[in-house]
């Protein structure tokens, strides 16, 4: 997507209130230019963007890229949800900007489910704010062994019903995962449980965290 394109104010009855992407076969790639907005989108899962795959692929938003004020419910993914199926890695690259988001579960900002290949994700250069969580990872909630980075991320102000305010990580595959945060800031996060920063966890394997 480029051109400062806008998706705003669409419903959808599933998933994707704002872009559905499917991917069963070959490798698939999204690319949201400076100045994409997906903005007031609801949905089941995914307020914003949905993105389901069982192979290979990406996603990268660019700085000044912007996913706000997007619902979903009773599901997962307020801004974006994405699961992959695939024993193949799904590299997610973001740079914009997550804001004003909410999901009924999980993951009011961003949702990613690996169940079996590595999770490979960046952030940078941008604000997780306000978002909220009915459950778990008001900001953000990964799920699956593999990398995270996060450089120059700010979260500030989101809430989870539970667990994880501003950012929720839990490995329940057998590798072990590395987390490295590097002028990232957690201010004004809350959750009613535990973990009202961060909450990181792991089933069976190890977590390699550089704060």
């Amino acid at each position: 997507m480029s051109g400062r394109a806008r998706v705003g104010q669409n419903t959808a009855s599933g998933n994707g209130g704002g872009l559905y992407v499917r991917g069963v076969t070959g490798t698939h790639d999204l690319s949201m230019q400076t100045g994409t907005q997906f903005h007031g989108n609801q949905a089941v899962n995914g307020g914003g963007v949905f993105i389901q795959t069982a192979t290979a692929g990406s996603i990268h938003t660019q700085r000044a890229s912007n996913i706000a004020g997007n619902t979903a419910t009773p599901g997962a993914g307020g801004g974006i949800w994405i699961g992959n199926t695939s024993t193949e890695t799904f590299t997610t690259v973001m740079g914009g900007n997550l804001t004003a988001n909410s999901a009924a579960s999980n993951g009011g900002g961003y949702f990613y489910n690996s169940t079996t290949g590595p999770v490979d994700v960046t952030l940078n250069d941008g604000f997780i704010v306000e978002n909220t969580a009915g459950a778990a990872g008001g900001g953000m909630l990964i799920n699956g062994g593999g990398t995270v980075t996060v450089t120059n991320r700010i979260f500030e102000l989101n809430t989870a019903g539970q667990t994880g305010g501003g950012f929720y990580y839990h490995n329940t595959q057998d590798s072990g995962s590395t987390l490295t945060f590097s002028g990232a800031s957690f201010q004004g996060n809350r959750a009613t449980i535990s973990g009202g920063g961060m909450r990181l966890g792991a089933q069976t394997a190890f977590i390699d965290t550089a704060l």
